[in-house]
């Protein structure tokens, strides 16, 4: 498959079965993960799996969705390891950790797997219910499991504008 037929194939699932990933798969995921490109290299994600009942009832308390998932990646980054650029309107660090995310989500669906980026979550509340140091700051929760059967994109999904909005020549 190629990396287009990849991007076209992934869509947000939103319903999973409650089958347990597979270790080997996971590894896969989080491997892609680590290889994706970060701001000057600094690297400063930071992927906390909650797989464990209790991670995901903390979870719960922070988010509002009904989405059910059998594994979630908050997807964080270390301030200690971002670098203030000289033009500090871009934070490095949301952006490397943006970047990761969409590797892992991209790597899950290559496996076989769903995802989806959870967006109404209270990061704040998550990094206190998970006790997180002060220097971690989350930026998103991605839900990963097997779609069920009836699973399918969204209806907004093939709502794509044409490149003649987003993309302009200078």
């Amino acid at each position: 498959m190629t990396f287009y037929d990849l991007a076209k194939r992934r869509y947000s699932v939103r319903q999973f079965t409650k089958e347990r990933i597979p270790r080997d798969k996971l590894e896969s995921i989080l491997e892609a993960a680590r290889l994706a490109p970060t701001s000057q290299n600094d690297q400063p994600q930071r992927l906390f799996i909650l797989e464990s009942e209790t991670a995901r009832e903390n979870l719960n308390k922070a988010m509002n969705s009904e989405i059910k998932a059998p594994l979630y990646v908050l997807v964080a980054y270390d301030k200690r390891e971002t670098r203030t650029r000289n033009y500090p309107v871009i934070d490095g660090g949301t952006v490397s950790a943006s970047i990761v995310a969409t590797y892992l989500m991209l790597e899950a669906s290559d496996t076989g797997l769903g995802s989806i980026w959870i967006g109404d979550v209270d990061l704040g509340k998550l990094k206190t219910v998970l006790n997180l140091e002060e220097y971690i700051v989350p930026i998103g929760i991605i839900a990963i499991g097997f779609p069920m059967i009836e699973s399918k994109p969204g209806p907004s999904h093939a709502n794509r504008k044409p490149l003649e909005e987003t993309t302009f020549y200078l």
